[in-house]
């Protein structure tokens, strides 16, 4: 994904992979990413979407196109973006504000439903417990991830993590939150149940996200100055 081009398409099907050209038009700034699986939808918060200010823009996987009618004007600039299937809304994380939007996507009628407040500082990224229908929120300036019950959109914890943590990724079968800390290059895991951090592991320098294979549990960590993705076998 470019800050200037756009979305960039990949072929996964392929052996090697292969980009598909050409970007997909969205604007400057474009951060977070997530996937309606259902609709084959994409949205991808950007900072200046096509001149018209902080935006979640969707793009139709199906044509490969972004839908500018649909486009949902931010209050900030976005990092991390989580979809839920269990409620349609797609939330959006606002470093500067310490706060999740909340927005209900649906074509035509798009629009912000509610914006969840006075989080940590730097809120960062976010991941949706499907299974506890429960949004993590990394908090980067303030080492803490926030817990937010998405029934009233209520903040129920907040956690003491890593040094910086940024993505994060939820294995709801197994119960375990995993938090990439960049500032530290740790590991920290969350008991889901508990809502307790049960251990912390060195994965290395700058740790920017944790990424789960909920077949088999793996959790893969891209490591940005080394250049490397570690697996990890809980």
């Amino acid at each position: 994904m470019s800050s200037l081009a756009g979305l960039v398409v990949i072929d996964g099907s392929r052996t090697p992979d292969v980009i598909l050209p050409p970007p997909i038009p969205i604007g400057a700034g474009a951060r977070g990413v997530a996937v309606n699986e259902g609709t084959n939808f994409i949205y991808v918060a950007a900072s200046d979407p096509l001149k018209g200010g902080p935006a979640l823009v969707p793009v139709d996987g199906s044509k490969n196109v972004a839908v500018l009618t649909d486009v949902v004007a931010l209050p900030a600039a976005g990092s991390g973006v989580a979809f839920n299937p269990k409620d349609g809304f797609v939330y959006v994380a606002i470093p500067t504000l310490q706060e999740v939007v909340v927005i209900d996507p649906k074509p035509g009628s798009s629009r912000v439903v509610g914006e969840i407040r006075n989080l940590g500082i730097g809120t960062y990224g976010v991941a949706v417990d499907v299974r506890a229908n429960l949004l993590y929120a990394t908090n980067r300036d303030d080492k803490s991830v926030s817990v937010i019950n998405l029934v009233d959109f209520k903040e129920i914890a907040r956690l003491q993590v890593g040094r910086n943590p940024e993505g994060l990724g939820i294995d709801s079968g197994r119960g375990v939150v995993y938090v990439g800390n960049y500032g530290d290059g740790s590991l920290s895991l969350i008991d889901a149940v508990k809502l307790n951090v049960f251990a912390t592991l060195v994965v290395g320098q700058t740790p920017k996200a944790a990424v789960v294979d909920p077949s088999t549990g793996r959790v893969y960590v891209p490591s940005q100055q080394d250049n490397a993705v570690r697996v990890i076998q809980p």
